[in-house]
């Protein structure tokens, strides 16, 4: 397993698990509280004394007594001994131990491991995805921005022609009404 110092530098560095720490004045224990009630429900320990993590204990009930422990006895990295009961009572109602406990505790770390690593890949798999789609989404608004400014500027467009139409034919109108005017007043020159 790891040394102590490993495990509680790397627990320090990971935000979420460094917020589940619960502060012990042993060095031989790293404690967590993973039920948020200030009380650990889990435990890695050094019972060898070596430096080195050889035991995990977990309350699985929750009345804040650890009641199932995990012990490698034989210095392999491996738990070989499960014990179960009030372990603080020192009462210990089932007791496995040998080379089938490291096999089903392999297994289940496979299975764990597994587990972790196809979410790890899902993940990604919906990471890149997401990031596809957005990409897409920015793509698509551009083209619906661009679509928008050449509408925009043939709308102008077609109002300044209306615009200039009317003011052409506005003085087409006061030309014609000027004329009228100096055809009116010639003839009435003619007349006098």
């Amino acid at each position: 397993m790891y040394s102590m110092k490993e495990i509680k530098k790397a627990v320090r560095r990971d935000r979420d698990l460094k917020s589940s720490l619960v502060k012990t004045t042993e060095k031989d224990a790293i404690l967590f509280d993973i039920t948020g009630d200030k009380v650990a429900d889990l435990a890695i320990l050094d019972v060898t004394g070596d430096g080195y993590a050889d035991t995990i204990a977990i309350d699985t009930i929750g009345d804040g007594y650890f009641d199932t422990v995990f012990i490698d006895t034989d210095g392999n990295d491996i738990p070989d001994t499960i014990l179960c009961g009030n372990l603080q009572q020192g009462v210990i109602n089932d007791a496995i131990h040998g080379p089938e406990v490291e096999a089903i505790i392999t297994e289940i770390a496979d299975t764990v491991i597994s587990a972790v690593m196809e979410a790890a890949f899902t993940e990604v798999a919906a990471n890149t995805v997401a990031a596809s789609i957005c990409t897409e989404l920015e793509e698509a608004a551009k083209v619906a921005d661009r679509e928008y400014r050449t509408k925009i500027k043939e709308i102008k467009k077609a109002e300044h022609e209306e615009r200039k139409a009317d003011a052409i034919e506005s003085m087409k109108q006061q030309l014609n009404e000027r004329k009228v005017k100096i055809e009116a007043a010639l003839k009435r020159g003619k007349k006098q």
